[in-house]
């Protein structure tokens, strides 16, 4: 009888505490996120864009790269974004000069506003306006730009140990926002 009432308390102890348990909400899927299931990435662009590199060779040759090494970064932030937030079944990198028609895409696409490196001074800093247009109609579903600023203490070094060019705080930073931007936008 004894193990009898401690097996009912127990099984009693369980059910309230099962039914305490709060049940985790699963995330609701905006409008948004229905309509577009691709997201397209074209390289930015530096056509107009304020660009001082001190006669730097290396911040030059960086420079030319910016478009290519950028468009990896954000690609690399949208694929960590789709793991953790289950957006976008499909992020295509689309080529200079390649344009294809996609069905339920948004396009990403923008342009470099300003890049500077400024060697005495230990700053450097870069700048982009970009947009999401909707792939079918080429309509601006959302306009953004940003800035990002990093300061070194370290003055007078070239730009591969300073920044990191490569690697550069920077651009990863800018890319990062150009994502999140993304992803707040089909919320």
């Amino acid at each position: 009888m004894k193990r009898i009432s401690i097996l009912l308390s127990l099984i009693w102890t369980l059910l309230a505490f099962c039914l305490s348990c709060k049940t985790i909400p699963v995330r609701e899927v905006s409008e948004l996120e229905k309509r577009y299931t691709t997201i397209v990435l074209r390289n930015f662009s530096l056509e107009g864009a304020d660009i001082q590199t001190g006669g730097i060779a290396k911040a030059q040759a960086y420079v030319e790269k910016l478009p290519e090494y950028f468009t990896g970064f954000v690609e690399k932030h949208l694929r960590q974004g789709r793991r953790m937030r289950g957006l976008f079944d499909n992020i295509v990198v689309e080529e200079p000069g390649e344009t294809k028609t996609y069905e339920g895409a948004l396009i990403l696409e923008g342009r470099f506003t300003e890049f500077s490196y400024t060697r005495l001074k230990g700053v450097a800093s870069i700048a982009a306006e970009w947009e999401l247009k909707d792939a079918k109609t080429n309509t601006v579903v959302r306009a953004f730009n940003g800035r990002r600023i990093v300061s070194s203490p370290l003055t007078g070094k070239t730009p591969g140990r300073c920044q990191g060019f490569g690697s550069d705080p920077c651009v990863k930073n800018l890319a990062g926002d150009v994502a999140l931007s993304v992803w707040e936008s089909l919320r």
